[in-house]
């Protein structure tokens, strides 16, 4: 199997997106891949991030090289330290009214510097939640529709309602449960599990 099948088989499930790691793994030397950025087979995505040239772009791209950005940042190895969060997951999910915008609102797990940048601007949060509440879907990491709910309902630029809003979508959804929300109670502001709470006993109550 030649390098760029075996490099395929990691990368079609991320919509083309490698790092430079998993080419050198693949059997690239850093020259190799150099040439192919030059030949225009490879793009070069951010620092360490590439992607197929002759994959078609897919609509989350941009989410899966932040997180491939984030691997291998301080001694993280293969997880992310850089998650979607806030109204940028919520758009993800569809609920609400939150749409996907720049910049895209990232979380930085522990106290990773950064040091060169995705292609997208990111707004860099004090994280609130630790590694609780954290989904893998789509080839990037995004925080689950909890804690995305939770994260913007603490930001002050976000209007509280419109969270709610979108917190009701997610349970007529089926995104959130008795059971999740129970055990997360203490870490949920008050006006949010409360509209959450009224929510799911009326839709547990039909």
């Amino acid at each position: 199997m030649t390098n760029l099948k075996v490099l395929m088989t990691i990368a079609m499930d991320r919509g083309g997106t490698f790092t430079y790691s998993e080419a050198i793994s693949c059997g690239y030397l850093s020259q190799n891949i150099s040439a192919m950025v030059r030949s225009g087979k490879f793009d070069k995505v951010s620092h360490g991030v590439y992607r197929l040239a002759e994959i078609p772009r897919g609509a989350y791209d941009d989410f899966v090289a932040i997180s491939l950005w984030g691997r291998g940042k301080s001694g993280s190895g293969d997880v992310s330290s850089v998650i979607v969060s806030h109204a940028s997951a919520l758009a993800y999910y569809s609920l609400g009214d939150f749409a996907s915008r720049i910049p895209i609102e990232v979380t930085i797990i522990g106290d990773k510097k950064i040091t060169a940048m995705p292609p997208v601007k990111i707004s860099r949060h004090k994280d609130l939640l630790g590694d609780k509440m954290i989904n893998f879907q789509d080839g990037f990491f995004v925080s689950s529709p909890l804690r995305a709910l939770i994260e913007t309902y603490t930001d002050t630029r976000q209007e509280k309602d419109a969270v709610i809003a979108a917190g009701m979508d997610a349970i007529r959804l089926g995104m959130i449960e008795s059971p999740e929300l129970d055990e997360s109670s203490a870490i949920i502001p008050e006006g949010l599990l409360m509209a959450l709470k009224w929510r799911l006993n009326r839709t547990e109550a039909r």
